[in-house]
C-alpha cells in the first residue's frame, strides 16, 4: 500500500495562502520544496515576525 502524501497549508501571518503537497505548492509559488520545508520547521516560527510566511502539516483523518 502507497503512502499518500502529505497535505500542507501555507500561510502569511493569519492569512490563508493555499493548500496542497509541497511539490504542488512549491510549483504554484515559484519557490523550491526546501524553502517550503524550512517554512515548516518550528525555528523558522520562532525567527520569523507575524506577518512571514509559514507552512503548517494538516492532520490526516484516519480511513477506517
Amino acid at each position: 500500500m502507497a503512502r499518500k502524501p502529505s497535505i500542507f497549508a501555507l500561510y502569511k501571518g493569519d492569512r490563508f495562502i493555499d493548500v496542497g503537497t509541497i511539490p504542488e505548492m512549491a510549483a504554484r509559488h515559484n519557490v523550491k520544496e526546501k524553502t517550503l520545508h524550512f517554512y515548516a520547521t518550528r525555528i523558522h516560527r520562532k525567527r520569523v515576525s507575524e506577518k512571514g510566511l509559514i507552512v503548517v502539516r494538516l492532520e490526516e483523518e484516519d480511513e477506517d
